[in-house]
């Protein structure tokens, strides 16, 4: 609970004690507003539809209507709350008692008015005309109707179960009550002939309810000259209406002039109380049904509220949010409104039933009472009507649940593919909070009675402070959280809480904390085993190059057994990988030497890639270099010529790169026996393969893979090698000029967990800093080791990060690049101790790179015995996909790639369409996909949708892009939110839809729900659906309400009814709707409990919003 001040007014917001009566600053001090002579009755509604209860009174003295609009914000009353103001004429007979029905069924309250006049015999209806931009005393109409004598007890309901809202009027001179069958049309106003019942002597105020539980309104009927109240029971039919008068009981121990009355339920055992205020006795009393079949009552129950004299109007309301209607009354002898708490605990209502009173001073004479909660912070205040000083008050409720004792505990975190699930155990709140931030611990919490709205979209709640968002707000112990950055720390805070809006009550001390990097690994399907392809014996090193030119990467291997390089073409179609992808394959005859490692640069410089390949027999000393002869029309054997060239024992660890900056791609081999490194200048010219004499560099023992890159940035390419038996990797810093190429030993580094045959090498940029790491992985440790380079002047290492692949053994090829296409390169490693490749999603952000910067691992299943694997995009749908060789199984798997980036969550919005010419240009609200795609279609609507992960160009004349289905045409796909269409035909109309998405090529994932649409004809006015008066009634609401509204043209409506938290309660699609005015039902269904409610209306393209709050 917490305290604030403001300027010298110092508010306390009181925590609920449900056992006592309210405290006296349960309710702030009265705020005035001043009426003409004499306020009496007074009503409250949202006459102009904006979600806030406005205030009627009626001034018996001064003759008018005040109308008091509500421009409160949410949670703040003051004095600024009710200054547009105006008056209405009345007939000038002491206008009174007032009640706000939607009498002509438009969907906008309207207003009765019963007169306090003896010699008076109308009453009056005024129609609410209000046009959606100003409302003053232009926006109603009056109607004025005869009934009986001093028309003052004014109510309504519908009897007769036609739909319409029927009147009924006590009149207090002529003692009779009149009914009156509405049968207004939208926009006129007419009542059928009254039936008329007796009453007892001067009867005044009445109440309309069903007391019966039949299904019909009944009517209850003070008669304040013969102190009792007449109740009558609806007995219409389909027929006709009908009453019938149960019988007139004695109020109040002194009888003394009941006044006002209602029909409520205090005992919360669905049947009704009637409950009426004693002027003369100073009095309330309870009047309970007796539970027999029909209306009988027990005997009444009487709350006393002496000495104060003159009990008059009567507010009840569940004031403190306990589930309880508490009772409210004005006391016009001592200027108080006496508010009492309902403590009722089961069992016939007594006067026990009720807590002493609590006094809260109001001004001079108060005369009416009402609740409402005029701020929406789901707290009823209280406003009366004080005749005396000629204004009103207005009575801020301030109560607060009771905070909650104990603080949720035991903070679990797991993160998944779907995003990351928070588990928590319950402390003693009905409810508890989850706050997030990124980078640094929770630093605003939750203030008592706000409003906080929960999205488990990071990043889409509500903001405290700054960078504080609240992701849950709810009764459960687990929140499923997206939107959150892989890679990225978050920080955590879940509080518990009593009550909802304004009552909320946080407990602030002690908040369970935690925080956790977020660490999203790749899903099982997002790599799928497509297919495997024969290789000769032993497959091993393996390299990728588009050898014949078609824009597709051909794969090449070197078989260690099987003395042959293959060579498979690829005929892959975009986005398809099957059995025939590569099916027109060949090999390539090599030196008896068991060909490993392949490299690919063009050599000659002809503008062909020509295949560079190591050798891994233990006596050889040759490699060869495959000069690409392809004459443009057959990749085939024939397309290539070997040279073959010295070099150490076992060369094995071939690589390439211009390493003196000529422009011709020179050769680096590691020898695995001989330990050392040559280096081959390339002498090459077109069409000739020549290499000058090597540079010899010494490396540790049995050097393996070698690598290549500009690990300084100096834009001298270097080279690392694997030792797999010194465990280390020699790092050799270019150090060449223009005459001459050299490299400057810059050390060993230690390699792996447990320093175990460190075997592939690559060179990188993982976290995206514009410096390189080295790479390898550990054949004998089952790791990969990484080592970020520190110096952008020189080359220094930090620390290596290992990434532990145990329990699987044999860590073999490693393949990286960006497989989710978020920017940051990713990590493959075939394991040849299970069998499969595992990947690692790259959850870096920003920073040194640390164990925590990979995901954890997810395997895939490829051939047997894995050894060589790389990356690449077979099917040119801009997915890397994976390759693998197998070297028992002797085939290579092609492991197809099928992530598809995230859907978004919000489609387009707006679509406005503008003419010019033979073009359009469409406005439109972006969503939150990174793009959108418009379709476009001529004399009908588009009625074929784009799929994920296919390709769809754009072009902005209509026509010239794709084609989805027939004649629907792509015109836009980027990320803006205007479009220009041209090349469209005059006098045609063109339909046109939005969607958003997300991803490019294959990645693409489009949200096809709801896309947004419209059309246009050319040379005409646009045919706009549009709404007109889309009004909800009743609002607040207690079971359902009304939705009325006009079509301009045929349209489709859907409906959605969501919570204050934004969650979907329910939404219905009514289909084609006919033009004209309309009028549909939202029941109970929409509106599961009390609370603030969004209904979102959706005709066509147009949106509507309306705020509905269920009392």
């Amino acid at each position: 609970m917490k305290s604030f001040a403001l300027s010298l007014l110092f508010i306390t917001f009181v925590s609920i004690d449900s056992n006592a009566q309210f405290a006296s600053n349960s309710f702030g001090s009265k705020m005035n507003f001043p009426t003409t002579a004499g306020p009496q009755g007074m009503d409250i509604c949202d006459l102009n539809n904006d979600g806030k209860k406005d205030i009627l009174v009626g001034n018996v003295d001064g003759n008018t209507l005040s109308v008091f609009i509500n421009n409160s914000a949410v949670g703040v009353l003051n004095n600024s709350s009710f200054t547009n103001n105006f008056q209405l004429t009345t007939l000038g007979n002491s206008p009174a008692l007032i009640s706000t029905p939607d009498i002509d069924g438009d969907g906008k309250q309207d207003i009765l008015l019963g007169y306090a006049s003896t010699t008076g015999t109308q009453f009056s209806i005024y129609l609410n005309k209000y046009n959606g931009v100003i409302f003053d005393t232009s926006s109603f109409k009056r109607f004025d109707f005869t009934a009986g004598s001093k028309p003052e007890g004014i109510s309504s309901g519908d009897f007769d179960n036609d739909g319409k809202i029927d009147i009924a009027i006590a009149n207090n001179v002529s003692n009779n009550f009149y009914i009156f069958k509405n049968t207004s049309t939208p926009g006129n106003i007419s009542l059928a002939t009254p039936l008329i019942y007796p009453t007892g002597n001067a009867p005044d105020a009445t109440a309309v309810g069903d007391i019966d539980n039949d299904g019909k309104v009944d009517i209850a009927v003070t008669n304040f000259g013969s102190n009792t109240i007449t109740v009558y029971r609806n007995m219409s039919t389909s027929v006709g209406m009908n009453f019938s008068v149960v019988k007139s009981i004695n109020t109040a121990s002194t009888q003394n002039n009941p006044y006002w009355v209602k029909i409520v339920d205090f005992d919360n055992n669905g049947v009704k109380e009637v409950v009426c205020s004693n002027w003369g006795s100073s009095s309330v009393s309870i009047f309970s049904d007796s539970l027999t079949p029909g209306i009988g009552f027990a005997p009444r129950v009487d709350i006393s509220l002496s000495p104060a004299l003159y009990t008059q109007g009567t507010a009840i309301a569940d004031y403190d949010h306990d589930g309880k209607l508490d009772l409210a009354v004005s006391m016009a002898g001592n200027n108080y409104v006496s508010v009492l708490r309902n403590v009722h605990a089961g069992g016939p209502i007594t006067a026990a039933s009720f807590s002493a009173q609590t006094n809260f001073t109001a001004n001079s004479s108060p005369v009416g009472a009402i609740s409402a909660d005029l701020d929406n912070d789901l707290r009823p205040d209280i406003i009366n009507t004080n005749y005396g000083s000629n204004n009103i008050s207005v009575f801020k409720n301030r109560m607060l649940a009771t905070e909650p004792s104990a603080q949720t505990s035991n903070f679990n975190l797991f993160v998944s593919s779907n995003g990351t699930t928070i588990n928590f155990t319950k402390g003693n709140g009905a409810k508890r909070m989850v706050i997030v931030k990124a980078g640094n611990p929770v630093n605003a919490l939750p203030k008592d009675t706000a409003f906080y709205i929960a999205n488990t979209a990071y990043g889409a709640g509500s903001e405290l402070g700054t960078g504080n968002f609240v992701v849950y707000a709810d009764t459960g112990s687990s929140v499923l959280i997206t939107g959150l950055n892989a890679g990225s720390i978050y920080f955590f805070s879940v509080i518990e809480f009593n009550g909802d809006g304004g009552y909320s009550n946080y407990l602030l001390n002690n908040p369970l904390t935690g925080s956790n990097i977020i660490n999203i690994p790749f899903k099982g399907n997002d790599f799928v085993y497509k297919t495997n392809f024969s290789t000769s014996a032993g497959p091993q090193g393996m390299e990728i190059s588009d050898l014949n030119n078609d824009g597709k990467n051909e794969i090449l291997v070197g078989n260690v057994n099987g003395n042959m390089l293959s060579i498979f073409v690829n005929n892959a179609l975009t986005g398809l990988i099957n059995n025939t992808t590569f099916s027109s394959n060949f090999n390539l005859a090599t030196l008896p030497n068991s060909p490993a490692l392949i490299s690919s640069p063009d050599f000659d410089g002809d503008g062909k890639k020509d295949i560079l390949l190591g050798y891994a027999s233990a006596t050889g000393t040759q490699f060869s270099v495959f000069l690409n002869q392809y004459n443009g029309t057959t990749l085939d054997s024939s397309s290539f010529k070997r040279f073959d060239f010295n070099a150490g024992t076992k060369p094995e660890g071939m690589s390439s790169g211009d390493f003196d900056n000529d422009g011709k791609t020179d050769i680096a081999i590691s020898n695995n026996v001989s330990n050392d490194l040559y280096v081959f200048k390339n002498t090459s010219t077109i069409g000739n393969i020549s290499i000058a004499t090597p540079l010899i560099y010494p490396l540790g023992n049995a050097p393996d893979a070698s690598a290549t890159g500009d690990i300084d940035n100096d834009g001298k390419i270097d080279i690392v090698v694997t030792n797999w038996g010194s465990n280390s990797i020699t790092v050799y810093r270019n150090s060449s000029t223009t005459s001459v190429m050299s490299f400057t030993l810059v050390g060993t580094i230690s390699a792996g967990t447990t320093q175990s045959n460190p075997y592939w090498v690559k060179i990188v940029d993982f976290n995206n800093d514009g410096l390189k790491e080295v790479v390898c992985s550990n054949w004998g440790s089952s790791s990969v080791s990484i080592f970020s380079n520190t110096n952008t002047s020189g080359i220094t290492f930090a620390p290596r990060v290992d990434i532990v692949l145990a329990p699987a053994l044999y860590t073999q090829g490693i393949a990286i690049t960006d497989y989710d296409h978020d920017g940051y390169l990713d990590l493959a490693v075939s394991m040849a101790g299970n069998d499969s490749v595992t990947v690692f999603r790259n959850n870096q952000v920003n920073g040194p790179i640390t164990t925590y910067s990979f995901s954890s691992k997810t395997n895939y299943a490829c051939g047997a015995g894995p050894v060589g694997t790389i990356s690449t995009d077979i099917d040119q749908d801009l997915r890397p996909d994976l390759i693998v060789t197998n070297f028992s199984a002797g085939k290579i798997s092609i492991l197809k790639n099928q992530i598809l980036a995230a859907e978004p969550g919000i489609q387009t919005t707006s679509l406005n369409v503008v003419t010019n010419g033979t073009s359009v240009t469409l406005n439109f609200t972006k969503g939150n996909g990174a793009r959108r795609i418009i379709l476009a279609k001529e004399n009908s609507a588009v009625n074929a949708w784009p799929r994920d992960t296919d390709f769809y160009p754009a072009y902005a004349t209509f026509g010239l892009g794709t084609q989805i289905g027939t004649g629907n045409f792509v015109v836009y796909a980027d990320s803006g939110s205007t479009a220009n269409i041209s090349g469209l035909n005059p006098n045609k109309s063109y339909y046109f839809a939005v969607l958003e998405f997300n991803g490019i090529g294959g990645y693409s994932n489009y949200l096809l729900t709801n896309p947004l649409t419209s059309n246009r004809t050319l040379g005409i006015q646009e045919n706009a659906t549009l709404a007109f008066h889309l009004i909800a009634y009743p609002n607040p609401l207690k079971n359902g309400t009304l939705v009325s509204f006009e079509l301009k043209n045929p349209s489709t409506l859907k409906i959605t009814v969501s919570d204050l938290l934004g969650r979907e309660v329910k939404s219905t699609n009514f289909g084609k709707l006919a033009e004209g005015k309309q009028q549909l039902n939202l029941d109970e269904t929409y509106f599961s409990n009390a609370g603030v409610y969004f209904m979102k209306v959706e005709i066509d393209n147009f949106v509507i919003i309306r705020t509905l709050i269920k009392e």
